[in-house]
């Protein structure tokens, strides 16, 4: 942003103050205009915790609690933006997107230790007998349907969402409920046979009839995933602008298309192996290698998607605790007009 005097129209008279010391809600783009210049020359209290940024760079960060001074200045200029709205419920927004990624993170890791301790020892002979930790599928299950609960803070943050947003969010949450029901039946059929049959041939599981039903099973799974991240990013890219402005919590990445392209990996393992289980030969069983790779590279990125997911929105949710800017926390009428260049 320019700080060019020329940039900003003259100021008008100044208007009346209300006697409650509130900035009268009709005060024209012009006035707004002026009281930008005399903040980026003057007294221009921080956003975030009132600090005099004075003499600071447009592109710097208050000194104190580091948010941005365009945090401030676009308090100034629009007070309405959407980066800035004032979140409907802060705390519970803040602890749902948290509890949203931390159960779904400790899911993945809770089936991926209860695959582990089942597979591996068919895999690696002689290391013991395959032992599939019973409970685990209904603590799959738990931390999913908990997530669905904390992924409710995505749907409508704060006022002004548009209705795309909110459907999306709620398609997204409506998806949790076959997710849930999938996790459990695939987690238990895929342990069940790897001890029973000492096989890990994800689509051979209880034969080959069997075994096509549950990758099918095992793709839809992964189109629920695709369903839910797609339709929760609208509502997250709104919360991690906000986050951006405030610089409570620095989040540019873009963790939620990495763990949709994670997922398109694993649904392209099932399919390649898919295809090799109808067909014979070396090419066969190309396919199915190339397949389970897939998946598994799919799986971890994944989880360590999730485990980004849950840093970021951490992130996210201190911005979200940060109270909204208004005109009279970022305005002072009562200091002296101070004029470009220090002078008089």
């Amino acid at each position: 942003m320019t700080t060019d005097p020329s940039f900003f129209p003259p100021p008008p008279p100044p208007p009346r103050r209300p006697a409650d010391g509130a900035m009268p809600a009709s005060r024209s783009a012009s006035a707004q205009g002026a009281n930008v210049e005399k903040s980026l020359t003057g007294r221009l209290p921080c956003v975030g915790c009132g600090y005099n940024l004075q003499g600071l760079s447009v592109v710097g960060v208050c000194p104190e609690c580091g948010a941005a001074v365009r945090a401030t200045i676009l308090a100034i200029i629009d007070p309405f933006a959407e980066e800035l709205r004032p979140v409907l419920y802060p705390r519970l927004a803040a602890i749902g997107i948290v509890t949203w990624a931390a159960s779904a993170f400790g899911a993945a890791l809770i089936a991926g230790y209860a695959l582990g301790a089942t597979v591996l020892p068919v895999i690696v002979m002689g290391i013991g007998r395959p032992r599939f930790p019973e409970w685990s599928p209904l603590v799959v299950q738990v931390l999913v349907a908990i997530s669905a609960v904390g992924a409710l803070g995505f749907v409508r943050p704060h006022r002004g969402v548009g209705l795309r947003v909110v459907l999306a969010g709620l398609v997204a949450v409506a998806a949790y409920a076959p997710l849930t029901w999938l996790v459990g039946t695939l987690l238990t059929a895929t342990a069940q046979a790897a001890i029973t049959n000492g096989s890990v041939d994800p689509w051979q599981i209880g034969g080959a009839a069997s075994g096509r039903h549950y990758t099918l099973l095992r793709i839809a799974l992964h189109g629920l995933l695709l369903a839910i991240i797609g339709g929760l990013r609208p509502g997250a890219r709104l919360l991690v602008g906000r986050s951006l402005a405030l610089r409570t919590g620095r989040v540019d990445r873009q963790t939620m298309m990495a763990m949709a392209a994670a997922v398109i990996l694993s649904i392209v393992g099932d399919v390649l192996g898919l295809i090799g289980s109808g067909i014979a030969g070396t090419a066969a069983d190309a396919l199915k290698t190339a397949g389970i790779v897939l998946m598994i590279v799919g799986a971890s990125l994944l989880t360590l998607g999730l485990a980004g997911s849950v840093v970021d929105c951490v992130r996210i949710a201190r911005a979200i605790m940060a109270p909204a800017p208004s005109l009279r926390q970022v305005l002072d009428d009562d200091d002296e007009p101070a004029t470009i260049g220090g002078g008089q």
